[in-house]
């Protein structure tokens, strides 16, 4: 008989609950903290529409100051006065530097050989010397001419003279009836025929001189038209004789040595070098505000000089303008044709405005959308800019002084009102 079941009955370790509680507390912490750990970044996720990684932003600071508005440009170095000489006529080329000489103003470059041409000038000069001769043998005929005839009116004088005294005595006579009525009749009538026939002799005289004036300026006008004729064949062939307009240095030559070369054939190029500048492309939108004698920095080796802008383009060409500046001081050494340069223009100067770092935001947001950095969210705001330097842009409205901004490329953005930058 069984009195009771404590015979059966297994003993069992009771169980320590409170031993466990504090790991209890301490995973209960540990996940509150991460919760609280990574509720604002999930909050932030949440709030944005895209994620970039924020090494790859780059960001500036809006500040308030002076704003200095220019444009950086590439250019070369061009010569300002470069004349090309052309074959005056055809002939055999015969030349007398090489490119890159250095040559006096007057020197000889190169001579052509034209036989057609110095024939030509040979026979107008014979021919000026024959109408030469003819205006001299013109003007002894005149001479002589002027001569006799001046000598028939003397003579005719002095028998006008003589009849006239003879006429005279008739009349005395006949008053005393010593003569016949018929005889101072007709002493009358030699006295009449001796006048007109002096009459005649003086405008026999006038009318010779007029003529053989005429034939003298005639000859004249023949000897002017000769030597004019002769000094064009002279000038020509003196032209087969190519010198230098200017000093400078002997360009491109674009014949060889006794080439047959035809007329306007470009023979070669003399560059002045004291004359060089810089040629430069400005952008399109810099069109308004660019004119001539704005102050310019030209970097030539490594070091600036002083320029300003000569000339522009009245048009536009692939999106830019085309404009000169000079160098205002001489750079040292020595220029060289298309040598490339960098150049700054400066177009104004704003003593106190709010101005930001210029990126390539800029053409990212067409100069109207710029994302503000705020915490690690970026957050598109409408802007507007002003004035557009090589550094900086001026800020009209948007931004204020202290804003943070990214200034890289915010394509990569694609549009997002904000963006978390992780």
């Amino acid at each position: 008989m069984i009195s009771d079941t404590s015979l059966t009955d297994i003993a069992r370790p009771a169980k320590r609950f409170r031993a466990n509680v504090p790991v209890l507390a301490i995973s209960g912490g540990v996940l509150l903290a991460a919760v609280a750990f990574a509720y604002p970044h999930y909050r932030d996720w949440s709030d944005t529409e895209r994620s970039y990684p924020a090494e790859r932003v780059r960001v500036a600071e809006v500040m308030r100051g002076a704003f200095e508005q220019s444009v950086a440009a590439d250019g070369k170095i061009v010569a300002e006065i470069k004349p090309t000489l052309f074959a005056p006529t055809e002939g055999v080329l015969t030349l007398q530097v090489k490119p890159g000489d250095i040559v006096e103003k007057g020197r000889v470059l190169a001579t052509i050989v034209n036989s057609d041409l110095t024939t030509k000038l040979k026979q107008a000069e014979t021919e000026l010397v024959k109408a030469q001769i003819e205006q001299a043998r013109q003007e002894l005929e005149t001479r002589q001419a002027l001569v006799e005839g001046e000598q028939s009116w003397q003579v005719s004088q002095v028998k006008l003279e003589a009849a006239r005294r003879n006429l005279a005595r008739y009349e005395k006579a006949l008053r005393k009836q010593t003569v016949s009525q018929q005889d101072f009749e007709r002493v009358q009538d030699e006295l009449a025929i001796i006048e007109r026939t002096d009459r005649s002799l003086e405008a026999t005289n006038k009318l010779l001189n007029e003529r053989l004036q005429f034939e003298v300026r005639s000859r004249k006008l023949e000897i002017t038209q000769q030597r004019v004729l002769t000094e064009d064949f002279q000038r020509q062939v003196d032209e087969l004789t190519i010198r230098a307009p200017i000093s400078g240095q002997i360009g491109t030559v674009h014949v060889e040595d006794q080439d047959s070369v035809s007329t306007n054939q470009a023979i070669m190029t003399v560059v002045d070098l004291t004359a060089y500048g810089v040629l430069i492309q400005v952008p399109e939108s810099y069109a308004k505000d660019l004119v001539v004698g704005l102050p310019t920095t030209i970097t030539y080796e490594g070091r600036p000089y002083r320029g300003e802008i000569t000339s522009m383009s009245a048009e536009v060409i692939g999106n830019s303008i085309e404009a000169r500046a000079k160098f205002i001081e001489k750079p040292e050494g020595d220029l060289k044709q298309n040598q490339r340069v960098s150049l700054k223009i400066f177009f104004r100067t704003i003593d106190d405005t709010i101005k930001l770092a210029r990126g390539p935001f800029l053409e990212a947001g067409g100069g109207k959308v710029a994302y503000v950095v705020e915490g690690n969210q970026a957050r598109a705001v409408a802007i507007t800019l002003g004035a557009i330097g090589t550094s900086e842009v001026e800020v009209v409205s948007g931004l204020k002084p202290g804003d943070r901004v990214v200034i890289s490329n915010t394509q990569v953005f694609e549009n997002a009102s904000k963006v978390l930058l992780r």
